[in-house]
């Protein structure tokens, strides 16, 4: 393997210059062409660099950004452990979390536990027609798609969900078929039948029987009160005890 190249050096060939020779061979090089890539264009969208690691002893990075918004604030990361060669398995999550003021009581109250680091969705189950659960990269042509990924769907959906409005919006409405699929079918269905009851959703009664547990089997949280008992206590709770705000 060639000795590691730097930022410096994957910035002209993302400017155009010989853009076909050298694709990373290294987690490093990855690391250094992923950071040059993303950073501009998430700083344009007002995110700034939360987390810059890397580990070399066990090829290990993890890049994340952040920004705070009307509801909350979100993060965008990338991680990869190993690589080389050209190959690497790249995670890539979009994380939303809303004001813990608004959340964690009702969580508290219908006996849910509270999922302290918000909603943390997965691109690539997200994206792709089989579920894979992380992006792989061993190419130019792979890489060019990833950095597509970023600015048509991951900020897409950022953008849109900067206010309670527009979260309710990506995770109930017709924004994005995949996205609505995925948070209707996940262990985040308690934020987002919440969500549906702070925005005043037309559909939210319909939303307590589509999104209830008998309906998803797949439907688990991390609580030691089966959420068959629990998603009633949520139900009744928000019909019960919180109005929409807006």
């Amino acid at each position: 393997i060639s000795p590691e190249r730097s930022a410096e050096y994957w910035l002209p060939i993302l400017e155009g210059a010989d853009y076909q020779q050298g694709f990373p061979q290294t987690h490093t090089e990855l690391h250094q062409l992923l950071t040059a890539s993303v950073d501009k264009l998430l700083r344009v969208n007002d995110f700034l660099i939360d987390g810059n690691t890397i580990n070399e002893d066990i090829e290990e990075f993890y890049v994340s950004y952040i920004r705070q918004t009307t509801f909350g604030y979100q993060k965008i990361s990338f991680g990869c452990l190993g690589g080389g060669d050209g190959e690497f398995r790249l995670d890539v999550y979009l994380c939303l979390r809303p004001p813990e003021s608004y959340i964690k009581p009702i969580m508290i109250a219908s006996e849910i536990k509270y999922p302290t680091n918000g909603m943390l969705l997965n691109v690539a189950v997200i994206l792709s027609e089989n579920k894979e659960d992380v992006v792989m990269i061993n190419n130019w042509e792979s890489f060019e798609q990833l950095l597509l990924i970023l600015e048509n769907s991951v900020l897409k959906w950022a953008n849109i969900a900067q206010n309670l409005k527009g979260m309710d919006a990506l995770l109930n409405g017709n924004v994005d078929e995949k996205m609505r699929q995925y948070v209707h079918h996940h262990k985040y269905m308690p934020y987002v039948l919440i969500i549906a009851r702070l925005t005043n959703n037309p559909n939210f009664e319909q939303l307590t029987i589509s999104l209830a547990p008998e309906k998803n089997k797949n439907f688990w949280l991390a609580n030691p009160i089966p959420y068959t008992m629990t998603w009633p206590k949520l139900v009744q709770y928000l019909r019960e005890e919180v109005k929409p705000i807006i």
